[in-house]
């Protein structure tokens, strides 16, 4: 006799890796089913570097520019250490290295990594699972395919407007705030793809762990807030501008 779970798995229609990239984001439930198993992650890490690095390369003078406004504003760094650092920025705004173009996506990755793990734990521990890394990562980077329509439509936004200061958020509704504030920041977090990403690992973790999608929705939006509120806005509004953040 077959038992439930068994059953359910080899009723399971499988996705290739490359289907999966576009169809998780339209029928998500289902890509995370075909992909539970074999749970591929290469494709996807490998797609989404190459994206952040040709999304560096194309806005990096308005990154640039955004970088040396926000130092300039801090008050955390003495006047003559901003100027130095602002004039430095400014010599390799039309020339960037390649290690400084690289930067970018290879941060990407150990804070992928890092992420990872911090879903496995919320994963395992708190809803009960017993997925595995592999598991976590593969859904992880498929849910990041988000990242790719949002680099797309703020690229051609920086470009349009000529700045990096584009937002798809809450953001939009107090142009007047400093952009280094608390609120600010927080606003700015309550961005469109950003609930698109996490609604997508609600799901996911309702997948790996067999749990009811209500409660790994829950879980997924209460990371969120930790990551939004309390690190991005909270600490960001603090340190972010010593950082061009």
């Amino acid at each position: 006799m077959v038992e439930p779970d068994a059953q359910q798995q080899s009723q399971t229609p499988s996705v290739s890796p490359v289907g999966a990239m576009f169809k998780v984001l339209i029928e998500p439930r289902a890509t995370f089913e075909g992909l539970r198993e074999k749970s591929p992650w290469v494709l996807p890490a490998i797609i989404l570097l190459v994206v952040i690095l040709a999304f560096t390369y194309s806005t990096w003078p308005y990154q640039i520019m955004a970088q040396a406004e926000s130092i300039r504003l801090s008050e955390n760094i003495p006047a003559e250490q901003r100027d130095q650092i602002i004039e430095n920025m400014r010599e390799m705004q039309d020339n960037p290295s390649v290690g400084r173009l690289v930067a970018g996506p290879a941060i990407a990755a150990v804070l992928w990594l890092i992420a990872t793990g911090i879903w496995l734990l919320v994963g395992n521990v708190i809803l009960g699972g017993d997925s595995r890394y592999k598991q976590v990562l593969s859904m992880f980077l498929y849910a990041s395919m988000t990242g790719i329509p949002e680099m797309i439509v703020k690229g051609a936004l920086i470009h349009m407007k000529g700045s990096a200061h584009v937002y798809t958020s809450l953001a939009l509704l107090t142009p007047n705030l400093d952009s280094q504030s608390f609120l600010f920041r927080a606003l700015n977090e309550v961005d469109v793809f950003s609930i698109w990403f996490y609604a997508l690992m609600g799901i996911g973790l309702s997948v790996l762990c067999r749990v009811q999608a209500q409660k790994a929705m829950i879980w997924s939006f209460v990371v969120w807030a930790v990551w939004a509120i309390g690190l991005k806005a909270g600490v960001g509004s603090v340190f972010g501008g010593m950082f061009g953040m």
